[in-house]
Parts: structure tokens; C-alpha cells; sequence
């Protein structure tokens, strides 16, 4: 899967903008240290990836030419996103939210006989999702919320270390400076990457470009609900949640 997830980055990017954002996409995707510590794990977070990287194709797709395949792929594909992991619940609701809204605003009628593979797969799910939401027992109590989880979280994304797999210190200063002695790789390789990301993501906050701002909206929605589910102690913030 997660080879695969190098081509559909390719497409998501040339889809979104050009060939050359296409290659920097796979580019970016081939070289994730995150992607490539999952990618040899026998566990879902890989194929979750290939799975939301071909639901983020089929909404530009979808976008910019609306179509019958285009609309069942983009449904069918958030049904497989549903049935890999229960977060993946939170992240095709603001998906298929933002296309709805999208479709609105634009006086597109969807038919709903495309969206039977996503109910078909919730309908499903539904008891499971009663259970954790009615059971505490279900609650990650083995780490607690902290500020420093965000930040390493994009660490994460952004940088070629990996900090946010298990656990993190509560205080972002540990990762800068502890024990008396300066952690000049983490400054290097971890604080100085995660930095030009985070700067080139507020950038594009302020593109006029519809689409872009879609995909934003969409990630951060869904990255606000894993923070506030977080701090009511009902999951842990660790970077292989928001995959």
C-alpha cells in the first residue's frame, strides 16, 4: 500500500495543480520517514493512507469534472476508509461534507444511489461505533493530553525522525535542551523541516485556490477532532491516529 500511495500522491498533485507538484508529492510521500516505518508494519496505517490519498484524487476529480464514476469511486472509496479503522469515520464525514457543500454551493445535484457502498459500510459499523461511544473501558488512559503532542505530531510529518510513535515529553523544551546538553540533531532535523512546513502550510491557507482550501478545511476539521477527542481522554494523540 504504501507503494502504491506514491503514484496516488503523484496524480493528487498533478490533479491539483501540475506534473511538477505531481513529482514533489511522490517525492514527499517516498521519503516520509512516518510512511516508511508503517510501510513495514503488518497493520492497517499504510493501507488507510492509500485509501484517504485515493479519496483526496477522486474529490478533486470530482471537483473539477463531475461525474458518475468520479462521485461512486469518491464513495466507494471513503466506504473502504470507514471499514479500515473507526477514526477513518471522522475524516469521510468532513470529506463527504465538504463535497456536499461544494455541490451545493454550486447547484449540483448528487444522486444518491452513488452513496449506497458508504451507507451500506456504516450501517455495518453502527453497533461498533455504540459501543465505543457508550464504554469507558475503551478511553486511551495510558497517555495524557499535552501541548508538546501537537507540535510533535508534525514533527512527524514533516521531519526525517520519528518522535511521536508511543509517547512524548510533556514539555517541548526536553526535545530543544535536557540535561544540560542542546539536542542540535532534533534542532537540525526535526524543529528546522517541521518549521518550513508549518510555514508553507499557513501560506496556503491564503491561496485563493478552491480546492486547496477544500483539502485544508478537510485535514484540519479532522485534526481538530483527534486534539478534542484527545483531551476528553477518549484517544491519544499519536501521529499514526491521524494517518
Amino acid at each position: 500500500p504504501s507503494i502504491f500511495s506514491i503514484i496516488t500522491m503523484f496524480f493528487v498533485g498533478k490533479e491539483l495543480k501540475n506534473e511538477k507538484t505531481g513529482i514533489l508529492c511522490a517525492l514527499l510521500t517516498a521519503i516520509s520517514s512516518f510512511n516508511i516505518y508503517f510501510a513495514q508494519e503488518a497493520r492497517l496505517y499504510s493501507l488507510i493512507f492509500l485509501f484517504t490519498s485515493l479519496t483526496i484524487l477522486f474529490l478533486i476529480k470530482t471537483t473539477k469534472e463531475y461525474s458518475n464514476k468520479n462521485l461512486l469511486l469518491f464513495f466507494t472509496l471513503n466506504a473502504l476508509v470507514c471499514a479500515t479503522h473507526t477514526l477513518g469515520i471522522i475524516f469521510s464525514f468532513f470529506n463527504i461534507l465538504i463535497l456536499s457543500s461544494y455541490f451545493y454551493s454550486n447547484k449540483i445535484k448528487i444522486n444518491l444511489k452513488y452513496t449506497i457502498p458508504f451507507i451500506a459500510i456504516f450501517i455495518i459499523i453502527c453497533p461498533l461505533l455504540f459501543i465505543i461511544a457508550t464504554s469507558r473501558n475503551l478511553s486511551q488512559f495510558w497517555s495524557e493530553f499535552s501541548i508538546s503532542k501537537i507540535f510533535c505530531t508534525f514533527i512527524d510529518y514533516y521531519s526525517p525522525i520519528i518522535v511521536n510513535l508511543q509517547n512524548t515529553y510533556s514539555s517541548l523544551i526536553s526535545y530543544f535542551y535536557k540535561d544540560g546538553i542542546v539536542n542540535n540533531a532534533f534542532i537540525i532535523f526535526g524543529f528546522v523541516p517541521t518549521t518550513i512546513g508549518l510555514i508553507g502550510l499557513i501560506k496556503s491557507i491564503f491561496e485563493k485556490d478552491k480546492i486547496l482550501n477544500m483539502l485544508i478545511l478537510n485535514a484540519g476539521l479532522f485534526f481538530v477532532t483527534l486534539v478534542v477527542l484527545s483531551i476528553l481522554g477518549k484517544i491519544v494523540l499519536i501521529t499514526k491516529y491521524s494517518i
